[in-house]
């Protein structure tokens, strides 16, 4: 096709040439590549999933729409079983579009200049209010995975608190299709550290609540004596060996008379994650 170039996925387009209408463009981007399939998969739940795409996406395969999303910073994924060619190539399709809005995060504005004399119908331009450049594209990997169909984790939700004698509690509740509490199809749950030692460990459940003792507590970069950012990574491995991974950490917040985090005053306010 004409005026395409080869584009490598994780990474912004705008970075990737020296052309100034590139790094500048405002709009819709176009993507597409072609891949296959193993056979030995027909039998198995098969998923596209993308980690990230800035700003808004829409996806084709083999000229079906099978899923769009809005917004750059979380991923997102579809079960694309019965839209693969197994006979032959596939042909993925992603249309980005970066243009933000008052609507949008961050936020921005389009403005539509009102001088037919100068510009073309149709015209307009982006008008950013913060001070960073607006980087656009497939920005994480994008991976296509197999399940088994009938018993597999859908979502993990983590919340994690700090007893007041100090220990981390993780609780997690997993959803999914065939995930049962003391069934084959239950879940074994650990919570690993940095050095990848098992601090906690849970089996046979889908739901529950686990103790780390004597925690590393996340801390936000610059804190004062503490080293920052440490995480642990949630294990669900549904018994029949299937496995899902979660980074997660110790942190809760606090608004009373200022703000604490983990329990000491800061500046610095983060989500609980």
């Amino acid at each position: 096709m004409d005026g395409t170039i080869l584009m490598p996925v994780p990474s912004s387009y705008n970075d990737i040439t020296q052309d100034k209408k590139l790094r500048d463009h405002v709009g819709w981007a176009w993507y597409e590549r072609e891949f296959f399939v193993a056979s030995s998969w027909k039998v198995k739940r098969v998923v596209l999933r993308f980690d990230s795409v800035q700003y808004y996406a829409k996806v084709w395969l083999n000229g079906k729409e099978i899923m769009d999303h809005e917004g750059g910073h979380l991923p997102f994924e579809s079960n694309v079983s019965n839209a693969l060619d197994w006979s032959g190539p596939n042909r993925l399709t992603v249309a980005v579009n970066n243009t933000l809005t008052p609507f949008t995060l961050p936020c921005g504005k389009v403005v539509y200049p009102n001088d037919s004399n100068n510009y073309p119908p149709g015209y307009f331009r982006q008008e950013l209010i913060f001070d960073f450049f607006n980087y656009a594209g497939i920005h994480r990997s994008v991976s296509l995975y197999s399940t088994s169909p009938t018993a597999y984790v859908e979502r993990v939700r983590v919340t994690t608190d700090i007893e007041p004698q100090g220990q981390g509690m993780v609780s997690f509740a997993v959803s999914g299709v065939g995930i049962q509490d003391g069934t084959s199809t239950s879940c074994d749950i650990d919570i690993i550290d940095a050095t990848g030692t098992v601090a906690a460990s849970l089996k046979n459940t889908s739901s529950g609540r686990a103790e780390i003792k004597e925690p590393q507590l996340w801390w936000p970069i610059g804190s004062q004596g503490v080293k920052s950012g440490y995480q642990y990574v949630l294990k669900v491995a549904e018994t029949r060996k299937h496995t899902w991974q979660k980074p997660c950490a110790n942190r809760i917040k606090h608004f009373n008379s200022g703000a604490l985090y983990n329990t000491h005053p800061t500046s610095v306010l983060a989500r609980i994650g």
